[in-house]
């Protein structure tokens, strides 16, 4: 199921991957499931896609905010937690950031008008994001690619919670370019760059032409050597957003209630 899932997502169209998703978590919420064999790396990769769908979607995850901290939670060393199998682009504690941004999101009534309460958690994730350390201080292309990671998060925060904006969004994305642009670009780094690159790209006006250009090329350049279309589809909807001006939902990545994936 989890291999259908992937997929629906390679494929671009993510007509099944709902479905797949779903029948994929509910096989590992069994009791007769054995996570021993992969190390829960079935548990934590259903945990990344559910979390990264829900991100270019109205949907909430299927797992429980419980369940989902169970999955990240299973390994750790020197009390630091990580992946079972390395893997994933985003660290861990990063992406559990990702997950509480999101999460917080859709529990608001009325995402034009947060609550007092709501602001103050979203300011509390802001300082939580700011202070994160990768403590692997790799200074080669997996460190620039993390480094991307959590600039886009940064910009994923400040473009669903604008209050927590503080900094000039062209300095975010001139960081996210700089990083981007150390990692050579027919490389596994430079493909897992796809969902920090859409959160700048999005926001690009009409003045960053370099900015879209390179952007383009990079994606182009993913797209020939993965063969996957969740690369083109994120292109395709980029090139609407700058051409047509068109309003972009906070949450939702497609346009015309078209859903993407960029996991």
């Amino acid at each position: 199921m989890l291999m259908l899932a992937q997929l629906d997502m390679c494929s671009g169209d993510c007509l099944e991957f709902e479905t797949h998703l779903k029948a994929a978590i509910d096989l590992i919420r069994g009791q007769n499931y054995d996570h021993a064999p992969n190390r829960h790396y079935f548990e934590q990769r259903l945990a990344w896609l559910d979390m990264m769908a829900s991100t270019t979607s109205t949907r909430l995850p299927n797992l429980s905010t419980k369940e989902l901290k169970a999955a990240l939670g299973r390994f750790s060393d020197n009390g630091q937690r990580r992946w079972s199998y390395d893997v994933f682009p985003c660290p861990i504690d990063l992406f559990e950031i990702l997950a509480d941004i999101t999460m917080l999101f859709k529990a608001q009534l009325d995402v034009t008008s947060p609550s007092q309460e709501t602001m103050e958690e979203a300011n509390c994730i802001k300082t939580r994001l700011a202070a994160w350390k990768w403590l692997d201080q790799d200074s080669g292309s997996r460190g620039h690619m993390v480094e991307v990671w959590r600039l886009g998060v940064m910009a994923y925060l400040k473009r669903l919670f604008p209050f927590t904006d503080s900094s000039d969004a062209a300095d975010l994305t001139s960081q996210v370019l700089h990083h981007a642009q150390l990692i050579p670009p027919a490389t596994s780094w430079s493909y897992s760059l796809l969902w920090p690159i859409f959160q700048i790209g999005v926001t690009l006006d009409n003045d960053a032409v370099d900015e879209r250009v390179w952007v383009e090329k990079r994606l182009n350049i993913a797209l020939e050597a993965v063969g996957c279309r969740h690369f083109s589809n994120a292109l395709e909807t980029l090139r609407s957003v700058w051409e047509n001006d068109a309003q972009y939902d906070p949450l939702t990545a497609g346009l015309n209630g078209r859903t993407i994936m960029l996991a």
